[in-house]
């Protein structure tokens, strides 16, 4: 999805606040953040996650979360990922269900890829999600 076509729909629906919520946003990622971010991990992060948290920073999004570039977060990307450390090697989570499942991207060769992966903490399996990235996840997520 076009970064263009996804804020207009965030807006439109934050303009409704009975049915879409921003709660406690962290604050919009920096450069800096970003550079500090894929150096700790290891990994180039997908344009478009890296476009949302520039804008929107991270946190509540929603019926979702999507996991922060702000250090002080309670959703921030790299303690969660330390926190995820049972997971598979080449998967970084962004957002969970609260049941113990994942979403995340898969490093392509030190590019994490766009496309939205899930990790079923039952099957201890990663599976495509069906979404082809963040924005696709996060405009299906809250409708």
């Amino acid at each position: 999805m076009d970064f263009a076509v996804f804020q207009q729909f965030a807006d439109d629906k934050r303009a409704n606040v009975g049915l879409f919520r921003l709660n406690r946003p962290d604050p919009a990622a920096t450069p800096e953040e970003i550079r500090q971010a894929e150096s700790k991990l290891g990994v180039k992060l997908p344009k478009k996650y890296k476009e949302f948290v520039s804008r929107y920073g991270g946190g509540e999004f929603g019926s979702s979360v999507v996991y922060s570039l702000h250090e002080d977060s309670r959703w921030f990307i790299i303690a969660k990922a330390l926190q995820a450390a049972y997971l598979p090697g080449g998967f970084v989570p962004f957002s969970e269900s609260f049941t113990g499942d994942f979403y995340g991207f898969r490093d392509k060769g030190g590019q994490l890829a766009e496309r939205v992966w899930f990790w079923d903490h039952e099957t201890e399996e990663i599976l495509d999600s069906g979404f082809p990235d963040i924005l696709e996840y996060l405009v299906e997520e809250t409708t």
